[in-house]
């Protein structure tokens, strides 16, 4: 009994709503979720963004049917404001080994992309490529909240 929405919830045009509907649907209070999103503001995004680019792409943070981008701190926010008690938080590095084969396991390139992973974990504000969410369903939504989880 567990609501895991992958990589879902950046594509919907009402993040919140969608949330919601789901977790009233789905679960009861004490239930557990799982969330994963984009996080929109790695060091690469904030450096191209100094140079003034902001290119969508066909996959990734900036895929171009991302509806939402949010940040950890949105992220969490709109956890909160559906009545989700996070518990742990965790990160996924960039995948470097879709980039390139030589990163991938048992290859030249690998210890380097587990360095990634560590980094990600330990900095995730500002290296992790995905947030990850684990909860428990309070039942308690938090409508009026001023943040309501979307950048």
């Amino acid at each position: 009994d567990v609501l895991v929405l992958a990589d879902i919830l950046e594509h919907t045009r009402e993040p919140q709503m969608c949330l919601q509907s789901l977790l009233r649907r789905h679960l009861q209070s004490g239930m557990r979720v799982i969330i994963s999103l984009p996080n929109v503001a790695p060091l690469y995004v904030r450096l191209s963004l100094l140079a003034g680019r902001f290119r969508y792409a066909d996959r990734g943070i900036l895929d171009r049917t991302h509806l939402r981008f949010l940040t950890w701190q949105a992220g969490l926010a709109l956890c909160h404001v559906c009545g989700i008690k996070v518990d742990e938080v965790g990160a996924t590095p960039v995948p470097l080994p879709l980039i390139h084969p030589l990163f991938g396991s048992r290859q030249p390139l690998a210890p380097l992309h587990a360095l990634n992973a560590w980094l990600a974990s330990a900095f995730k504000t500002l290296l992790a490529y995905q947030m990850i969410m684990y909860g428990t369903y309070t039942g308690d939504e938090y409508p009026n909240d001023a943040k309501s989880g979307q950048d």
